[in-house]
């Protein structure tokens, strides 16, 4: 009966779009006499009319269903804000009862006279800090609308906020923000000694404290031997040394490590107030001194990802990046203070680092280089100066633009180009042919059994990952002495040999790892 309905409906449809059609020729074609549309009786113009009003009945009725559904989005939106609010404080609560347990497991431990690790230790102090914090931060939970001012009281107090509520993303905000905070005070203490180091070299732009300097304003990568070629300037009697820097240094410093008081500076005469900075910057990193003794006893390779980040940014070091790379720069970093050659107070001047600074958009999501670049109060922050220029490079060289300087080359100059990218692959060819036929004697078990000795014997390692190799000439020299032993008239040179070898140094740092030794070895076999 349905079927025969909805079919009845269809046809009176038809017919009311058959009569709108007629009414619509016998107006365009202006026949002007009424007997021509006499067969369309009034009860059909009235449904022409009806359907006509169709139109606007259904965008009216259209425009209030986007309304409806858009109020309703607001509400579903403040109802899931809300939720995710009360989760986030029963997952802060119930983590931070979870540590308050612990805590006092620990501190019984502690009363019966057993020794904590390191990590129990951390747990507890930040334990017992939060509980301290939970007393101002528990009122704008209990009192109804304090909640409006808790982001004023934040700005004012950053640390008001236990731990067990801060997530991730909340941390690593906190950390950039110190990060371009700090970014002004630490330029001014690198041009400090950066200053005193080259005049007391005379100016010498060829030094190696030069080169080591410049990788460190470009903040580059910086390793522990780097860092011990400039200590004897900061030794006793020397210009760096802490009780012949200048006061405004010493104030960078104490910013720098976060006890600075201008109160107590407006306060007390800057002489005594120099001298007090003085004893609280040696004790501050005779404190780093023994959390590293205990850091390098537990072991290095047992901090996880966040624990890398939390101890580097600790030491006001690079925080984002590989893990490997965070580990081996606290490598470095307790190197330098567990040293007896090295003051303590190098490490306040000169930092480890162990990644490029070109890799800061890779370590950083995109959205916390955005909030970098919007922030407008710190634009003399080295972070956020690396960071614009790096965009600014990204964006120049997009793939959706086309470098005009090319269009502008004359047609000569490119073939000239071609030819010579021609020559330069026919000589590698010519050079991989000679190599075939000089090592074709020789088995492939055989030359690798050659590299292993040398590497056993002058294995170096190399700066950007830490992988052990063997130095291109070094190897090419031992290779040609070993070989023409073997086969006294072979006939190898030098430079084809070191030529073909760098063929196969990925990252070219002239250094041959024994993957690479094996694609060179081959790619060889594959000539043959």
């Amino acid at each position: 009966r349905s079927l025969k309905l909805q079919f009845l409906y269809f046809i009176d449809f038809v017919k009311m779009l058959t009569r709108r059609a007629a009414l619509h020729v016998a107006r365009q074609h202006n026949f002007g006499q009424r007997s021509n549309i006499n067969n369309i009786n009034w009860a059909s113009r009235e449904q022409v009319r009806g359907f006509r009003a169709l139109p606007p009945m259904l965008e009216a009725a259209k425009k209030g269903a986007i309304e409806a559904t858009e109020k309703k989005k607001k509400i579903g939106g403040v109802l899931k804000q809300l939720w995710e609010f009360c989760r986030h404080l029963y997952h802060g609560m119930r983590l931070l009862g979870i540590n308050t347990r612990i805590a006092a497991r620990l501190k019984s431990k502690v009363i019966r006279g057993q020794q904590l690790t390191r990590r129990e230790r951390q747990l507890l102090e930040r334990t017992t800090k939060d509980l301290i914090r939970m007393v101002p931060f528990s009122l704008f939970i209990i009192i109804p609308g304090a909640e409006l001012l808790l982001p004023v009281a934040l700005m004012l107090f950053p640390d008001l906020v236990p731990s067990t509520f801060s997530t991730r993303e909340q941390d690593r905000k906190r950390k950039i923000i110190d990060n371009l905070k700090k970014g002004v005070w630490t330029r001014r203490i690198f041009e400090h000694q950066f200053a005193r180091i080259i005049i007391s070299e005379g100016y010498d732009l060829y030094s190696s404290s030069w080169g080591i300097l410049k990788r460190v304003s470009k903040g580059d990568i910086v390793g522990a031997d780097d860092i011990k070629q400039l200590v004897h300037h900061f030794k006793s009697g020397k210009k760096l040394d802490l009780k012949n820097l200048p006061s405004w240094v010493l104030r960078d410093l104490a910013r720098v490590s976060g006890f600075y008081s201008p109160v107590q500076a407006s306060l007390l005469p800057k002489r005594l107030y120099d001298a007090r900075l003085l004893c609280k910057i040696e004790q501050y990193y005779e404190k780093f001194q023994e959390d590293d003794r205990c850091l390098v006893k537990a072991g290095l390779e047992n901090l996880n990802d966040e624990e890398l980040e939390y101890e580097n940014a600790k030491r006001n070091m690079r925080w984002f990046g590989p893990a490997s790379a965070l580990r081996l720069q606290l490598k470095h970093w307790c190197e330098l203070s567990l040293s007896q050659d090295v003051p303590l107070h190098v490490l306040a001047f000169l930092r480890p680092c162990a990644t490029q600074h070109g890799d800061m958009l890779k370590n950083l999501s995109g959205k916390e280089v955005e909030s970098v670049i919007g922030l407008k109060q710190y634009e003399d922050s080295p972070m956020k100066k690396r960071l614009q220029k790096l965009t600014d490079e990204v964006q120049a060289v997009s793939t959706e633009t086309i470098d005009q300087s090319f269009l502008d080359r004359d047609v000569e100059d490119i073939a000239s180009e071609a030819q010579d990218l021609s020559k330069e692959a026919t000589e590698a060819e010519e050079a991989l042919k000679e190599m075939k036929t000089s090592l074709s004697p020789f088995s492939e078990a055989q030359l690798l059994g050659f590299f292993e000795t040398v590497h056993s014997q002058s294995g170096f390692t190399r700066p950007c990952d830490q992988e052990q190799g063997v130095k291109v000439v070094i190897l090419a020299r031992e290779m040609l002495m070993h070989l023409k032993e073997l086969d006294p008239e072979l006939n190898l040179t030098p430079y084809r040999l070191i030529m073909s070898l760098r063929e196969f140094d990925i990252d070219s740092s002239d250094v041959i790892t024994s993957e690479e030794f094996k694609s060179f070895l081959k790619r060889i076999k594959e000539s043959e």
